[in-house]
């Protein structure tokens, strides 16, 4: 598993340099293999993802939540 976390982050890296559709493939093709050597499926991903973008909003708009103050 620290291999593939490893990856993930070179994954990340390269996207953030290079900005492309295919670093974006790779970054998402880390992400399946991670959540099943969690025991996860992609429906699984997918249906947790909703439901956090249900709950807090996406990111579409890009309106980032900066502190909450209590």
């Amino acid at each position: 598993m620290v291999k593939l976390e490893e990856k993930l982050n070179e994954e990340v890296k390269e996207y953030q340099e290079d900005k492309s559709l295919g670093e974006l493939a790779d970054v998402l093709e880390v992400l399946y293999s991670l959540c099943s050597a969690r025991g996860y499926t992609k429906a699984e991903l997918e249906a947790a993802r909703e439901k956090k973008a249900k709950n807090r909003g996406g990111f579409n708009n890009r309106i980032f939540l900066e502190y909450v103050d209590e």
